[in-house]
């Protein structure tokens, strides 16, 4: 069969459709799909990374947290001996005002560091209601006050109660009565967390006689005062008990809290 020109020009139009299309399956349809694979990993690695920027947005505000709650510790911290290197120290601070003050001690005993809950000291105000209270207080100044006082007792009696480490020494000593009370004030100056929890004077008329009054001499050559009138060795002195608590902590590493590379 002869085809004429318009048949083959009508064929011709129908092979280069197939072309086309077939083209179009065999390489333009696959790139469609590629794009479409793309865009949909595009949008995962944007939300992966848009939740990537959110996490490292949150760090700064973590890392200073951290330092604050650092520094917080660290001035509570300060209120007590630190642990990790004076508590064991304090047995020589204690003889060294023991030789500054003149104070002979004679026995001294310290107990194993234990932990121990730590109390906090804070008034407990009586709400005072009386018809007084309230004839006084025309302005309700005093009501305010004391509604604030309440809160903060309150307040205080609902913190939770620190554990700490406690350490007792029990130190026996002579020394006359200006002596002792050199040697509690030194005691006490020490650290704010060192305190003296009781002193047993074992005579407390340091067997000075109601009638007599004792004399003393100048400082000798190591600041020491003599009774110049005494009727034994002993008169003017007395043995005395100290027991003092040791409350320390120990201090914290400072975080680290720096990102690595």
């Amino acid at each position: 069969m002869k085809l004429t020109y318009r048949d083959r020009i009508i064929l011709l139009v129908a092979l280069t459709v197939l072309i086309l299309v077939g083209g179009f399956f065999a390489l333009i349809k696959p790139k469609l799909s590629d794009i479409k694979t793309s865009k949909a990993e595009r949008t995962k690695v944007n939300k992966e990374w848009n939740e990537k920027q959110e996490i490292i947005a949150k760090i700064k505000p973590l890392q200073n947290a951290i330092n604050d709650v650092y520094d917080e510790a660290t001035d509570l911290a300060n209120d007590f001996v630190a642990q990790n290197d004076y508590a064991y120290q304090l047995d020589q601070q204690f003889q060294k005002y023991a030789d500054k003050c003149h104070i002979e001690i004679s026995k001294m005993e310290a107990s194993d560091p234990k932990t121990g809950k730590l109390d906090y000291y804070f008034l407990t105000p009586v709400d005072l209601t009386t018809d007084m209270f309230e004839a006084a207080d025309v302005n309700g100044n005093y009501s305010k006050n004391n509604e604030q006082i309440m809160a903060e007792s309150e307040t205080l009696s609902d913190r939770e109660v620190e554990e700490v480490v406690v350490q007792q020494y029990g130190i026996e000593a002579m020394g006359s009565r200006e002596e002792i009370w050199k040697y509690m004030k030194a005691i006490a100056d020490i650290d704010s967390s060192v305190i003296i929890e009781s002193v047993d004077i074992n005579d407390y008329t340091f067997e000075i006689p109601e009638d007599k009054e004792l004399q003393w001499s100048a400082e000798d050559e190591n600041g020491v005062k003599h009774p110049t009138n005494a009727d034994s060795p002993t008169q003017g002195y007395s043995k005395v008990t100290f027991v003092v608590n040791v409350y320390s902590v120990y201090n914290m590493d400072k975080p680290d809290v720096e990102l690595k590379k």
